[in-house]
Order: structure tokens, then C-alpha cells, then sequence
């Protein structure tokens, strides 16, 4: 499959064309133009919003929205995949004595 215009696309991934131009907005696209400033997906650009629509599906079941979704991928990035930044909590001392 060779390339394809943005509405094409949007058909090809199940997508409307404004979800597209979002996700290029965002950053999680980064979408090639022709001399018109026409954005032209190639195949693995196809790949890339497959694998978006798919992350972001299963993070709106885990009752996420796309920007949530987004900031969370950052901070863990930013953390280097730690739960909790790496720290634990300590238990609070209950004041039950050994018998």
C-alpha cells in the first residue's frame, strides 16, 4: 500500500479525520507532508495509529480519556516505569505490641 491522504487514512484505521489531527497535535503522531502541506501516511505512520487506537482503547476501559491517557505514559516514562516514583510507604505504627 503506498501512501495516503489524511481521510483515506482516517477510513483505512476506523478513525475520524479530526481524532488524527489531535493525536498529531498531541505529539503522538509525526505525520509527513507533500509540497501542499497535505499530510501523507505511509505504512508504518498506519502501524503507529493502530498501535495508538489500540493503547487508547484499552486505557478508556481502564476509564482513562486520551489526554489523561497521555500525561500517564509521561510520568512513567519520566520515572523510569516505577510505580509511586520508587518510594514505598511505611505502615503506620498501630501501637499493637508483641505478646
Amino acid at each position: 500500500m503506498g501512501a495516503l491522504f489524511l481521510t483515506k487514512t482516517a477510513m483505512e484505521v476506523g478513525l475520524h479525520p479530526a481524532t488524527l489531527r489531535r493525536w498529531e497535535r498531541m505529539g503522538l503522531l509525526n505525520v509527513a507532508r507533500d509540497e501542499r502541506g497535505w499530510r501523507i501516511y505511509g505504512p508504518s505512520d498506519l502501524e503507529r495509529i493502530l498501535q495508538i487506537k489500540k493503547d487508547m482503547l484499552a486505557r478508556r476501559e481502564e476509564g482513562f480519556r486520551a489526554g489523561l491517557a497521555k500525561a500517564a505514559l509521561r510520568r512513567k516514562s519520566k520515572r523510569g516505569g516505577k510505580q509511586n516514583g520508587g518510594a514505598q510507604r511505611a505502615e503506620p505504627d498501630r501501637g499493637v505490641k508483641d505478646a
